[in-house]
């Protein structure tokens, strides 16, 4: 499975990917994008079957075998809100026949749309697999105010617990206060280096997205 994190704070969205893909042939490609930014105020990523995310996200991205997912040569004037809502009634449609025992077609979708709530930021994920030890449905993630960040996981468990180890280790030794987009960067550049090494479904060629609170916030 591929893998995307997302970090949320006071003041900015960071989500990260890796871009490996792999063609039904085995073929293995190395440049595969899986994050948008839709526009000033969201992000979203895709990890799991990529014509089922395309499906999921259509009429809001391109799509090639080669290169991924692309922005639309369009702006899209959308907010959160209404793009979470638009999306996950789709999701829901396609939920519905997933759980239809009575039809063939499954899919394997785990993806997040970051963005600007009107108050604060947050994530919303999406999971749609047939793995029993992972729950399928919507899940509203917030950071808790007392809390510099909060980071969600699209991808395998190891990763995210390798996000908390790096984090920890950096604030038991006092070197970040936990405040900038470079801060957190270098966390998630170690967890990428760190997960392609023994997770051969992801590399470390890293995709950064950002939305600032300032870019955002009617002055």
């Amino acid at each position: 499975m591929s893998l995307v994190q997302a970090v949320l704070t006071k003041n900015f969205i960071l989500v990260a990917s890796d871009t490996r893909a792999l063609k039904p042939d085995d073929t293995i490609i190395e440049n595969h994008n899986k994050i948008i930014k839709l526009n000033k105020e969201i992000i979203f990523g895709c990890t799991g079957g990529t014509l089922d995310n395309y499906n999921l996200f259509y009429g809001f991205c391109d799509y090639s075998e080669k290169n991924g997912f692309s922005k639309l040569n369009k702006e899209i004037k959308i907010s959160y809100n209404d793009f979470v809502k638009s999306i996950s009634d789709k999701f829901t449609k396609m939920k519905s026949i997933h759980d239809d025992i009575n039809n063939t077609t499954k899919y394997t979708i785990l993806s997040i749309i970051c963005g600007y709530n009107g108050f604060d930021f947050e994530a919303t994920l999406f999971s749609l697999t047939q793995n029993p030890e992972i729950s399928n449905g919507i899940f509203v993630v917030k950071r808790y105010h007392d809390f510099p960040y909060k980071c969600i996981t699209a991808g395998k468990i190891q990763h995210r617990d390798e996000f908390e180890k790096i984090a920890n280790i950096y604030h038991d030794l006092k070197l970040y206060d936990f405040t900038t987009i470079r801060q957190y960067k270098n966390i998630l550049t170690e967890v990428f280096d760190t997960g392609s090494k023994t997770d051969k479904e992801i590399n470390n060629n890293i995709k950064f997205e950002r939305i600032r609170l300032k870019d955002v916030i009617s002055k």
